[in-house]
Protein backbone atom coordinates (compact mmCIF):
# COMPACT_ATOMS: atom_id res chain seq x y z
CA UNK A 1 0.00 0.00 0.00
CA UNK A 2 1.29 3.41 -0.94
CA UNK A 3 -1.29 5.63 0.82
CA UNK A 4 -5.02 6.08 1.50
CA UNK A 5 -7.09 8.66 -0.42
CA UNK A 6 -10.51 10.13 0.17
CA UNK A 7 -12.87 9.89 -2.82
CA UNK A 8 -15.93 12.14 -2.97
CA UNK A 9 -18.70 10.64 -5.10
CA UNK A 10 -21.50 12.71 -6.59
CA UNK A 11 -23.98 9.82 -6.36
CA UNK A 12 -23.46 9.22 -2.62
CA UNK A 13 -23.39 11.57 0.35
CA UNK A 14 -20.06 11.68 2.12
CA UNK A 15 -16.88 10.07 0.92
CA UNK A 16 -15.09 6.75 0.51
CA UNK A 17 -11.56 5.92 1.69
CA UNK A 18 -9.54 3.81 -0.74
CA UNK A 19 -6.10 2.25 -0.67
CA UNK A 20 -3.65 3.30 -3.39
CA UNK A 21 -1.22 0.73 -4.80
CA UNK A 22 1.43 1.05 -7.48
CA UNK A 23 1.62 -1.71 -10.06
CA UNK A 24 2.56 -2.22 -13.72
CA UNK A 25 0.05 -2.10 -16.55
CA UNK A 26 0.75 -3.26 -20.10
CA UNK A 27 -1.01 -1.80 -23.14
CA UNK A 28 0.29 -3.21 -26.40
CA UNK A 29 4.08 -3.39 -26.08
CA UNK A 30 4.35 -0.63 -23.45
CA UNK A 31 4.55 -1.46 -19.74
CA UNK A 32 4.39 1.40 -17.23
CA UNK A 33 4.12 1.65 -13.45
CA UNK A 34 1.08 3.59 -12.29
CA UNK A 35 -1.11 4.06 -9.24
CA UNK A 36 -4.50 2.42 -8.79
CA UNK A 37 -7.12 2.93 -6.11
CA UNK A 38 -8.63 -0.33 -4.93
CA UNK A 39 -12.38 -0.79 -5.22
CA UNK A 40 -14.61 -3.81 -5.89
CA UNK A 41 -15.79 -3.30 -9.51
CA UNK A 42 -17.32 -6.78 -10.09
CA UNK A 43 -20.77 -5.35 -10.71
CA UNK A 44 -19.50 -2.69 -13.16
CA UNK A 45 -18.77 -2.92 -16.89
CA UNK A 46 -15.10 -1.89 -16.71
CA UNK A 47 -12.87 -3.69 -14.18
CA UNK A 48 -10.15 -0.99 -14.35
CA UNK A 49 -10.23 2.76 -14.92
CA UNK A 50 -7.18 4.64 -16.22
CA UNK A 51 -6.90 8.28 -15.27
CA UNK A 52 -5.72 11.33 -17.15
CA UNK A 53 -2.42 11.47 -15.27
CA UNK A 54 -1.48 8.01 -16.60
CA UNK A 55 -2.65 8.66 -20.15
CA UNK A 56 -1.10 12.15 -20.41
CA UNK A 57 2.40 11.03 -21.45
CA UNK A 58 1.65 7.45 -22.46
CA UNK A 59 -1.24 7.22 -24.90
CA UNK A 60 -3.42 8.99 -27.40
CA UNK A 61 -7.11 8.16 -27.05
CA UNK A 62 -9.31 7.91 -30.14
CA UNK A 63 -12.85 7.39 -28.84
CA UNK A 64 -14.08 6.30 -32.29
CA UNK A 65 -11.94 3.11 -32.18
CA UNK A 66 -12.06 0.05 -29.92
CA UNK A 67 -9.56 -2.73 -29.15
CA UNK A 68 -6.73 -1.35 -31.30
CA UNK A 69 -3.97 -3.10 -29.34
CA UNK A 70 -3.49 -6.86 -29.65
CA UNK A 71 -3.81 -8.99 -26.51
CA UNK A 72 -0.42 -9.95 -25.00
Amino acid sequence: MKRIVRIIQSSVDGYDRRYVVEMPITIGDVTEETEFTLRDRQHLIYPVLLGRSYLRDTALVDVSRRYVQPKP
